[in-house]
This record gives C-alpha cells, sequence and structure tokens, in this order.
C-alpha cells in the first residue's frame, strides 16, 4: 500500500491527511486502497461485497465508494451465512448463484437433452439419490451421447475422486 506522511494542514490539535488520502493508523493511505464503512456492518475490503440480514440488498465496494443495489433470492434458494458469507444459495436439487436457481438434473442424459452440448463438470442428483448433488464429468459427444463419468483413483495415501 502506498501511503505518505501524515501532514498538519489545518490549524489545531490532530493528525490530518491530504485530499485524497485517509489516515491509516499512523499513516496516510489513498482512499481507493481503503475498505467501505457500512452501517452496522462495519468495514468491509475493497472489491468485496456485503448482502444484509433479509438479503434484499448488495452492496458493493469499490475504490472506497460503496454501491448498493436490490438484491433477492430465487424461490427455490435461502438466504444464509455459509463460510462466513451472507447471500443467497441454491437449495437442494437446485444449481446456480442463488438468484437464479435452476433444477440439478439427475444424469448427463437428462443435461444433454435439457441442451447441454458441452463435455464437463456438471452437478447431478440421480432418482432416488438421498444425499445432496454432486460434481460427475459428462461426456457429451461418445456415441450415444450424455454419459456420465464418475471414477476415484488410489494412489498410497491419497485418493481423487472425479
Amino acid at each position: 500500500m502506498l501511503k505518505t506522511d501524515v501532514t498538519a494542514s489545518v490549524q489545531g490539535e490532530g493528525c490530518f491527511c491530504p485530499d485524497g488520502f485517509l489516515l491509516d493508523e499512523d499513516d496516510c493511505a489513498p482512499e481507493t486502497e481503503c475498505g467501505c464503512f457500512i452501517q452496522g456492518q462495519g468495514v468491509i475490503s475493497n472489491g468485496n461485497m456485503y448482502v444484509n440480514y433479509d438479503c434484499s440488498s448488495r452492496c458493493t465496494c469499490n475504490s472506497g465508494v460503496v454501491t448498493c443495489a436490490n438484491y433477492h433470492c430465487d424461490q427455490h434458494a435461502i438466504c444464509e451465512v455459509r463460510n462466513s458469507i451472507r447471500m443467497c444459495y441454491c437449495v437442494d436439487h437446485f444449481a446456480g448463484d442463488g438468484q437464479t436457481c435452476t433444477t440439478t438434473r439427475g444424469d448427463c442424459l437428462d443435461l444433454y437433452n435439457a441442451g447441454n452440448r458441452n463435455c464437463g463438470v456438471y452437478n447431478i442428483h440421480p432418482t432416488g439419490w438421498s444425499g445432496t448433488s454432486f460434481p460427475v464429468y459428462c461426456d457429451m459427444t461418445t456415441e450415444g451421447r450424455g454419459w456420465t463419468v464418475r471414477f476415484s483413483t488410489w494412489q498410497e495415501d491419497l485418493v481423487t475422486l472425479r
């Protein structure tokens, strides 16, 4: 962080920083490198976001400026804190960013039939599976298309699931 000396530019007792800088302990730091203060939340770091308690508003901090916008959860999502981050999260059997949640397909053939044509990792929830959805690799090009590939390898003291 670039810092400059604290200067007294105003008569009186105390520490002051030049325009465009804020006091950071004993030094002055550029405003653009500082976080943002949000009433009732405290300071959030530059580039981060804050979602209020009922997920109706999301605020972001960019270069010391707070910008807030309406925010809402999809009908298949809940507003909660996970890993210290409050936001909308899709419920089981649904996938997405919390604002838009779509049904998790049962297998890769379901995904293929729904229009997904790219090979890659997808979350599925097989029919009859009581656990949460899980990632698998879908082969969308091999004959028959929509192959679900899930395998594991074992190497001394190392398990890799794919």
